[in-house]
Order: C-alpha cells, then sequence, then structure tokens
C-alpha cells in the first residue's frame, strides 16, 4: 500500500485508505499479535512487561 501512495499520490482514493486504517487494521490487531506471541514468546513477553 505504501507504495501505491507515494507513488501513485494522484490517484490515491483517500477513501479507501482511511477505511483500511480504520477498520482493516484494527481488526487485523489481534491476529498479529497472536502470530507474535507464538513465533517470538520471549520478545513478546518483554513487549508485554513494558506496555
Amino acid at each position: 500500500m505504501r507504495n501505491g501512495v507515494v507513488h501513485g499520490y494522484f490517484s490515491v482514493d483517500w477513501k479507501i485508505v482511511y477505511n483500511v486504517a480504520t477498520k482493516n487494521v484494527p481488526e487485523l490487531e489481534p491476529q498479529v499479535l497472536f502470530l507474535s506471541r507464538r513465533l517470538y514468546p520471549e520478545i513478546s513477553a518483554r513487549l508485554d512487561q513494558q506496555g
């Protein structure tokens, strides 16, 4: 997505960007956390203690 926004700035549909950022990204957070905890338990444990 970054490449499209950077190189196609004038053809970007900002409504789509907003919807992805506000709807799709929050839906992905639990999945990313699950995978990171499963693949990198030591790092995830340290991050959980910090935050």
